[in-house]
């Protein structure tokens, strides 16, 4: 057990010390978005670019795995919608719930957790998710989100205006110029290779500081059944529905690989989710989950790393 609290617990130590840096004022909330934003916009799109870069084309194309992963988000995300529209939600929440449901906090916590358990592997799993949450998780739950009642042909404008901001996301683009790259065979020269290395290593700590210092002011009051069926369908429900699929459905050839789309999907929710509801008008429901998840990740990423045997990582 030591050996998995030593992979989960500097995760949350570096979580629980960006909250506390702000709960004491030593920085303000509104400076996580700052380092949000560097991680997001620099750190994380030259991890990317170099990784990809520097692995041969046929190393980074795993359709095996982007099938798995989009299906395996599909359960909790069609489960949550149905039981929602069921108790009479409306769409926003329907919505928000099942993004909060499907979509894993892949940068922040996710990749972090990778380069202590998987690091070989892990600044491919990272753009493999990507791939899958921009085309798919993100764009569908907000489509279903921001549907008004009796609006026709609103889905298909949705999804459009979903995916077209990619066209303008970093690190989008740097999973599309390092793909590039490497299907051409090119290699990065020698300074620019260890410039990008140097800057793609501040990824880890700034990004699960931001989250912590993020958490800073969330409530679970009021919220605490929904909140609960939401916790529940991310950490419990979709890593479970992903191994289903990742062992007996659609098998993922590589093992390593079969286990990060587990783990991937075990993350809490990614950490703009309030931002995200907040366009629809759920952000008090999105600010508790994504507290309330981060905190219950702790347990029970601690007992998936035991079962998938990553301890001794």
């Amino acid at each position: 057990m030591s050996a998995i609290l030593n992979i989960t617990g500097p995760i949350f130590l570096i979580v629980g010390l960006g909250y506390l840096s702000v709960r004491v004022g030593l920085f303000q909330k509104s400076d996580m978005r700052i380092v949000g934003r560097f991680v997001m916009l620099v750190a994380l799109p030259a991890l990317l670019f170099n990784a990809l870069a520097s692995r041969s084309f046929s190393d980074i194309v795993h359709y095996d795995y982007i099938a798995v992963y989009v299906l395996g988000s599909a359960v909790p995300m069609i489960g949550m919608l149905w039981w929602q529209r069921r108790r009479g939600a409306s769409s926003a929440r329907a919505g928000m719930a099942a993004l909060g449901s499907s979509c894993p906090n892949s940068g922040f916590i996710g990749f972090p957790i990778m380069l202590l358990t998987m690091p070989q592997i892990a600044p491919v799993v990272l753009a493999l998710n990507m791939v899958a949450e921009n085309f798919f998780t993100l764009p569908a739950n907000m489509a279903y989100s921001e549907r008004k009642p009796g609006e026709h042909g609103h889905w298909g404008q949705a999804l459009l205006h979903g995916l077209r901001p990619l066209r303008t996301n970093p690190l989008f683009m740097a999973i599309v110029a390092g793909g590039a790259w490497a299907a051409l065979g090119w290699h990065l020269p020698v300074m620019v290779e260890r410039s990008v290395t140097v800057m793609a290593q501040a990824a880890g700590g700034a990004a699960l500081f931001a989250i912590g210092g993020g958490l800073v002011g969330l409530s679970l009051k009021g919220l605490r059944r929904m909140v609960a069926w939401i916790t529940f369908a991310k950490l419990i429900v979709h890593p479970l529905a992903t191994a289903v699929f990742a062992w007996w459905i659609i098998p993922i050839e590589d093992p390593q690989l079969r286990v990060a789309a587990v783990l991937s999907t075990a993350m809490p929710m990614l950490g703009v989710y309030p931002i995200l509801a907040a366009r629809v008008g759920e952000e008090d429901m999105a600010s508790a989950a994504l507290l309330a998840t981060t905190i219950g990740a702790f347990f029970t990423l601690s007992a998936l790393l035991l079962v998938l045997g990553l301890g001794g990582h």
